[in-house]
């Protein structure tokens, strides 16, 4: 098996989630049948919104060198529990000699493969996932059309993640979900298909006070956790095929 790299912190519990997660689907009767992981974990990876807006710092340096200390202990592949980390992504990948899962391909694969009649899919994700444009890209290479919630939807996505009593302040209850429930409904009356949850922090909250809305809903984090057992995996796979 792979060993496999995360590069954490963005935020905590996210990565937290994402490794039970991998746990959870691993098909391992034993301990020793379970992935090697490695985690780092660095909460002071500057603010990646913040830095696609143009306000605040780059984080690729500190993601950088996250990659390269997880490499030189042995990661053989890359994960990163953060939608809006991928708008860096390409610029990583260029420096590194092992592989990144890309999250949102994943995503954006997951809905083609599972739900093919779809063509609109909604977007919950940050202010700076929308602005770089990137899960519109992926989707787009698959013939899928994102529908981004309206301005006044989008300030209570981002209180949901960022607000005082938000996901990354701690804060993980039924009544964000219902928030969220709200926005749902709305980009499914313009026509979508399906909703991703583009935001590891919501992903987490919604997989734990699950929408009551009638519509699929991609967990981002979910899709991550079943690529990197998939291809950390692979060589076991195809020795038992």
């Amino acid at each position: 098996m792979k060993v496999v790299g995360i590069i954490g912190g963005m935020g905590p519990q996210a990565t937290v989630d994402l490794f039970q997660k991998i746990i959870d689907i691993t098909p391992a009767k034993c301990d020793q049948e379970h992935l090697k992981i490695l985690i780092y974990c660095d909460p002071t990876i500057p603010d990646r919104t913040r830095a696609i807006l143009g306000k605040g710092s780059s984080p690729v340096p500190k993601l950088l060198g996250a990659a390269r200390s997880l490499i030189e202990m042995g990661a053989e592949l890359l994960a990163i529990p953060c939608n809006t980390a991928h708008y860096f992504v390409p610029v990583l990948q260029k420096s590194l000699p092992v592989p990144v899962i890309h999250m949102l391909h994943e995503v954006a694969q997951e809905i083609r493969r599972k739900h093919s009649g779809v063509e609109k899919v909604g977007l919950l994700a940050t202010d700076g996932t929308i602005a770089a444009g990137v899960y519109e890209k992926a989707l787009r290479e698959r013939s899928l059309v994102v529908l981004y919630p309206e301005e006044a939807e989008q300030r209570k996505v981002m209180e949901v993640i960022y607000g005082e009593r938000g996901v990354k302040a701690g804060t993980v209850a039924p009544w964000q979900t219902e928030e969220l429930d709200g926005v749902i409904e709305s980009l499914r009356k313009r026509g979508a298909g399906a909703v991703i949850a583009g935001c590891t922090e919501i992903s987490y909250l919604l997989d734990r006070h699950p929408s009551k809305q009638k519509i699929p809903i991609i967990l981002s984090h979910v899709v991550l956790a079943e690529a990197i057992v998939r291809e950390a995996r692979t060589e076991i796979q195809q020795k038992s095929g």
